[in-house]
C-alpha cells in the first residue's frame, strides 16, 4: 500500500465505527511501510490491514477493516495471513478487536 492509500485505512475504520487516532496511519507507515496491505476489487480498495514490525521481536496488527459488503468472503482472512507472513516469528499484538476476529485468528 502506498502512503496515500494508507489514509484509506483511517477512512474505512472510521466508517466502521472505530476510532483510530488521526495520525495513526502516518505513524504506523513511518514505522514499517512494508507492512501495509490493501485488498482491491476492480482497482477499488475493499479491505486493509497493517502489520507493523517495530523490531525483530515485536509486531502489531492494526488498522484492519473490511468493507461490510465484502465481509465473510475470505478477504479478511487473506489479509490476516499476509500480516502474519510479514511479521514472521515476532510476538504479535492486536487482532483482537472483535469476537469474530478472535475466532478467526484462532483458526490460524
Amino acid at each position: 500500500m502506498s502512503r496515500d492509500e494508507a489514509e484509506f485505512t483511517i477512512k474505512i475504520e472510521t466508517a466502521e465505527g472505530w476510532n483510530p487516532g488521526i495520525h495513526d496511519g502516518k505513524l504506523f507507515y513511518e514505522a514499517d511501510h512494508e507492512g501495509f496491505f490493501i485488498a482491491e476489487l476492480e482497482g477499488k480498495p475493499v479491505a486493509c490491514a497493517s502489520a507493523v514490525a517495530y523490531d525483530n521481536y515485536f509486531g502489531f496488527v492494526v488498522l484492519y477493516a473490511v468493507r461490510p459488503e465484502f465481509q465473510k468472503k475470505g478477504t479478511g482472512m487473506k489479509l490476516t495471513e499476509k500480516c502474519l507472513e510479514h511479521l514472521g516469528d515476532r510476538y504479535i499484538s492486536g487482532l483482537t478487536a472483535s469476537l469474530e476476529t478472535k475466532r478467526n485468528t484462532r483458526k490460524l
